[in-house]
């Protein structure tokens, strides 16, 4: 994935997160274990939606709420959002 540095880990240390990744060390620190890993998993989520929106039987799809929800995050997540 081009936009991140990914993948992603998450380490603890004196009750702080830690996320890295194998060319970045301390990424990001938080304060609890469900938003540091929300953080590591965020490239996944990314590409499942990408999969979602880019499959071959989309068309029945198009203009749901569902499909407009991952487009804005997908859109969100890469900088394109308004």
């Amino acid at each position: 994935m081009t936009n991140t540095l990914g993948p992603f880990t998450v380490t603890e240390q004196a009750d702080r997160f830690f996320i890295d990744s194998p060319r970045c060390a301390g990424i990001a620190q938080v304060g609890d274990k469900a938003h540091a890993d929300l953080f590591a998993a965020a490239p996944d989520l990314l590409a499942a939606l990408q999969a979602y929106i880019e499959s071959d039987d989309i068309g029945a799809r198009i203009g749901t709420p569902k499909y407009k929800t991952a487009r804005a995050a997908i859109a969100k997540a890469t900088g394109d959002a308004s």
